[in-house]
């Protein structure tokens, strides 16, 4: 998404490789509210912050399930610990947060609904500048050695990294000991048709005029 959104007028920087995680995206819906199945959802409220990836997120995962996002009540709320408050205030039946927020929301009380598990489709990415690619090959290709060998070292014993992953990511220290340290995926090139569903979506949202093409968004020089 973000590669896209880069280069939405010019050509500024590109992806050089992306992971697919679960769970990065979940809808959750306030204690309070009277909320508990995705149908529910249908004219209710639910916090965002309009335009982001969190917002794609929001309509892939109501559209999975069958809900035409135009059935609900967008509200947007850039900030996601100002969405987890108005949340846990009952002001807002619903929101979307991505973790740590979403673990911090389901401690708080609020009731999970829909989640990316069953169909993955964002994760950490790399993207550099078109500057960096030109000039800096050699130092990009050891950064993603580095990345690919991190993921089988965690994978192998995520426990180990534990304390870490918890410290680097700010997790809050209610959700802490509740954290399970996800397994991680290697870089991948994307897909053509996974940068035509971003573009599409951003055309049909007035967030771009023009298509892209994969060569546009991806350097495929170094991940095979």
């Amino acid at each position: 998404f973000e590669a896209v959104n880069f280069n939405k007028e010019n050509t500024t920087a590109k992806l050089v490789g992306r992971g697919v995680m679960p769970g990065m995206f979940v809808i959750v819906a306030s204690s309070r509210s009277n909320i508990t199945s995705v149908a529910d959802l249908k004219r209710k409220e639910i916090a965002v912050a309009a335009g982001t990836i969190i917002d794609y997120a929001l309509d892939r995962l109501l559209m999975a399930e069958g809900v035409d996002p135009k059935d609900i009540v967008k509200v947007n709320v850039p900030s996601m610990p100002m969405r987890l408050e108005i949340l846990n205030q009952g002001k807002i039946p619903a929101a979307i947060f991505a973790p740590p927020l979403s673990d911090l929301a389901l401690i708080s009380g609020a009731r999970a609904i829909l989640d990316d598990t069953k169909q993955p489709f964002a994760g950490p990415g790399l993207i550099l500048s078109t500057r960096a690619l030109k000039n800096k090959s050699e130092a990009i290709n050891r950064c993603i050695q580095a990345w690919q060998q991190a993921v089988e070292l965690v994978n192998a014993k995520p426990s180990k990294y534990r304390a870490l992953l918890t410290e680097v990511a700010s997790v809050p220290e209610p959700v802490r000991e509740r954290v399970e340290v996800p397994t991680f995926s290697k870089l991948r090139l994307p897909t053509e048709i996974e940068i035509n569903e971003v573009v599409s979506w951003m055309m049909g949202k007035g967030l771009m005029t023009r298509s892209l093409k994969l060569e546009e968004v991806a350097d495929t020089r170094f991940v095979k």
